[in-house]
């Protein structure tokens, strides 16, 4: 069983969730400019907005949303770019699910342990959204 840790950062939960976030915990969230106290899941593509944190409950529309936005946290990873390994980059899919990746001007965080063959799994990160912040547009 993986070990999950704690750095003693507590989640934010000031937001509401601007959709049905019932079965979408641990998948990455980001705001949208003309709705400040929502989050929405995070799309990956988009070239508007970046993730902000990783959803720790699962709200239903106007539900509070307690938000990671840094630290160590679960995340809900996909497999379509590959299976992650303890201390590979990821970043987010189209769909707000944790994604490995090769290029760390997109990262927003790292895995801590395995992700499976499965369409999405469990695993632990540490994350750091601003980074991706910092170089949105980079390749």
């Amino acid at each position: 069983m993986a070990q999950y840790y704690d750095l003693g950062i507590s989640p934010w939960g000031a937001f509401k969730a601007g959709e049905d976030m019932s079965a979408k915990q641990y998948y990455f969230v980001e705001l949208q400019v003309d709705k400040a106290d929502q989050v929405w899941i995070a799309n990956g593509g988009s070239t508007t907005y970046s993730p902000i944190g990783v959803l720790q409950n699962a709200p239903s529309t106007n539900g509070e949303a307690a938000v990671m936005i840094f630290g160590m946290t679960k995340v809900v990873a996909a497999y379509g770019g590959g299976a992650t390994s303890p201390g590979s980059w990821i970043t987010i899919n189209g769909s707000g699910q944790a994604y490995l990746t090769t290029c760390a001007s997109r990262a927003v965080g790292i895995a801590l342990e395995h992700s499976d063959s499965s369409a999405s799994c469990i695993i632990a990160a540490v994350i750091s959204p601003f980074m991706s912040w910092l170089t949105h547009g980079s390749t």
